[in-house]
């Protein structure tokens, strides 16, 4: 599985200097990640954690925007994992999963749940 952290895209204020919306979000990830594994998951099962500040909004047009500060979690199919492995990370999801695993983006418009849509 890989983990994500988001942001809005208001720049962070409070805490220490140099304490950006990068870290918020790595921060945000590492969090999600440490609760999994205390709820029983295994630690190996996490091959990616990592920060994406506001680089990938749900939505652009509010800079402020409650839905873009949030976690992503992917599960990644057998395929995906070995890609992830043979290229050290560098494997775009799209590239990695077979087209019949996709998302449909209707499916993903309908839900109240922020996904991650593999196009």
């Amino acid at each position: 599985m890989s983990i994500a952290g988001h942001t809005d895209a208001v720049p962070y204020s409070g805490g220490q200097t140099g304490f950006s919306n990068w870290e918020l979000s790595s921060e945000r990830a590492n969090a999600a990640r440490r609760a999994l594994v205390a709820g029983g998951m295994k630690e190996g099962k996490v091959l990616q954690v990592r920060g994406l500040a506001d680089a990938l909004p749900l939505n652009k047009d509010v800079v402020d925007e409650p839905t873009n500060r949030r976690i992503s979690i992917l599960v990644l199919n057998k395929a995906s994992e070995e890609a992830f492995f043979k290229d050290g990370g560098r494997t775009t999801v799209d590239q990695a999963l077979p087209p019949e695993t996709a998302i449909p983006a209707a499916v993903a418009a309908k839900s109240n749940t922020p996904v991650a849509v593999v196009k």
